[in-house]
């Protein structure tokens, strides 16, 4: 039985841009479905994510409009009081500092599960309509808008389809979107990892001649041991550099990273 629901706008993915879409346009007062095929797992306290991000005050104002910025804070959020940037080539370094521009910190660092976890919280109350598990099928465009058929035998006609389903987004390969892309030869080294010397809650950034490493302090969890020196870092480097630097003992590893952010965060360990 083929099933219609006429809506204002349908969104293919349930990520955090799908996600905060779909609650943006609700909020409007519009009719939204958010179609996702898996649903995203619940955020764990117990259980990190590598993948973070750095908010300034801006992202947060955006996500407290939603609704989903206090459930986030009052989880887990670090606040970031201090930027630290500079090049291993020489020259001095970029400073930032809270209490220098008046301001209480200058944003804060959060996980991209807890996100996503908020926003799927939130979506149900905002009126959103959740397809899910479902995938979209086949696209038919008219100048009345789109119609999503759905695998499980739903069809959603809307005035508008936005794709959110990632870089290799189905919705967009269905529409006939073509993009053009390269390979930047690199790779992303991402670790939790405890710096010999306390964070300071800064984030610290060196631009090395292979590309720009990263730390980013994390929100201490209940380990004692690592207690204000946690941090999520992020190294760029050349495939085969970042291959080579994944078949390495952890001893080594940490030695080398310590290395990429010349000393200034102590001896590394993972």
């Amino acid at each position: 039985m083929n099933r219609r629901h006429r809506l204002d706008a349908v969104v293919a993915g349930g990520g955090v841009v799908g996600a905060c879409t779909a609650l943006m346009l609700a909020r409007e007062g519009l009719q939204v479905a958010l179609v996702e095929p898996k649903r995203p797992p619940a955020w764990q306290p117990a259980s990190r994510d590598l993948r973070v991000y750095a908010f300034a005050p801006d992202n947060a104002r955006l996500l407290d409009d939603l609704g989903v910025w206090q459930p986030v804070l009052a989880a887990r959020a670090l606040p970031y009081r201090g930027m630290r940037v500079w090049d291993a080539a020489g020259g001095d370094a970029l400073a930032f500092d809270a209490d220098a521009l008046g301001q209480r910190q200058l944003g804060w660092i959060v996980e991209n599960r807890l996100l996503v976890d908020a926003l799927w919280n939130a979506l149900p109350a905002a009126g959103v309509r959740l397809h899910c598990p479902a995938r979209i099928e086949a696209v038919e465009q008219s100048e009345a808008g789109v119609r999503l058929q759905l695998d499980d035998g739903v069809a959603l006609d809307a005035k508008v389809a936005i794709a959110a389903d990632g870089a290799n987004s189905a919705l967009r390969g269905m529409a006939g979107i073509g993009t053009r892309g390269r390979d930047y030869a690199q790779k992303g080294v991402v670790a939790f990892v405890a710096s010999g010397v306390p964070h300071r809650d800064t984030c610290w950034q060196r631009f090395l001649p292979t590309g720009p490493v990263a730390f980013l302090p994390f929100a201490d969890d209940g380990d004692a041991s690592v207690q204000g020196r946690l941090g999520s870092i992020v190294w760029t480097l050349p495939d085969a550099e970042a291959e080579r630097l994944g078949g390495i003992d952890e001893a080594g590893f940490a030695r080398e990273l310590g290395d990429a952010f010349g000393g200034e965060l102590g001896t590394m360990r993972l």
